[in-house]
């Protein structure tokens, strides 16, 4: 019995934090430089330059700029920001 509400407390925790992780990469996005107007469904590269987050449309493999880039996002419907996995 005790082991279904350990269960069941380890998968409300861990949606917890996916949300929270959702909400925090949103912020960052939405606080960053952006140049341009982003779609909704096309996928985005954040960067740091010089301490400032900078949204842009290039990837990092198409720029030298590996060092500063932050993640891959992608803006959904909900207007909401989501991290793409990183492909290693």
């Amino acid at each position: 019995m005790i082991d279904v509400f350990e269960q069941e407390k380890r998968e409300i925790i861990s949606k917890i934090e996916k949300l929270y992780q959702e909400y925090s990469d949103s912020v960052m996005v939405w606080e960053s430089k952006i140049s341009f107007e982003p779609i909704v469904g096309h996928n985005y590269f954040l960067y740091n330059f010089n301490g400032i987050n900078t949204l842009s449309l290039i990837s990092p493999e198409q720029w030298n700029k590996k060092d500063s880039f932050i993640g891959e996002f992608v803006l959904t419907s909900d207007r909401k920001w989501i991290r793409k996995q990183s492909k290693q």
